[in-house]
């Protein structure tokens, strides 16, 4: 029955398929900042920056900070429940958000900037992770099954 099937596909076609999958670092602030605010924004970035850099490149990752009190922002607040200037990860595939995670443990490593930097970078990675693994699985299927096409 082929109304169960996807049109077949080509290898480039799949690949392009996945580039509309990334992943966001997002720093979300306000209009009034502390010195502990500014400092989250710049351990988060140079954490990310240093550690992903090819990522950054090729657009899998992005970093984005973001004031929350500009009026096309502010949904973000209902949609993260945000209550203090943040650090969240949100997994993009096909232009909608499949997962979010508030890291809210920047505020416990703030005074410990290699500790900070550790923790963005392996909660980041376990976001990339998806994106290679999705990405892996379908390369084994199309390589090794022949298949370039999906079943839903």
């Amino acid at each position: 029955m082929q109304a169960n099937l996807k049109q077949k596909k080509t290898f480039a076609e799949e690949e392009t398929e996945l580039e509309g999958t990334k992943v966001i670092a997002y720093y979300f602030y306000t209009n009034f900042r502390c010195q502990s605010c500014y400092t989250i924004e710049k351990y988060t970035k140079e954490a990310i920056e240093s550690n992903f850099e090819g990522e950054l490149v090729s657009g899998k990752l992005v970093f984005k900070p973001v004031n929350v009190e500009v009026k096309e922002n502010e949904h973000f607040v209902n949609n993260y429940q945000l209550y203090t200037k943040s650090v969240v990860l949100s997994l993009i595939e096909d232009s909608k958000e499949v997962k979010f995670k508030n890291l809210k443990k920047v505020w416990e490593f703030l005074g410990n900037k290699d500790e900070f930097y550790k923790y963005i970078k392996e909660e980041t990675q376990k976001f990339l992770g998806e994106i290679n693994q999705e990405r892996e699985q379908r390369l084994l299927c199309f390589r090794h099954c022949g298949l370039g096409y999906l079943l839903q």
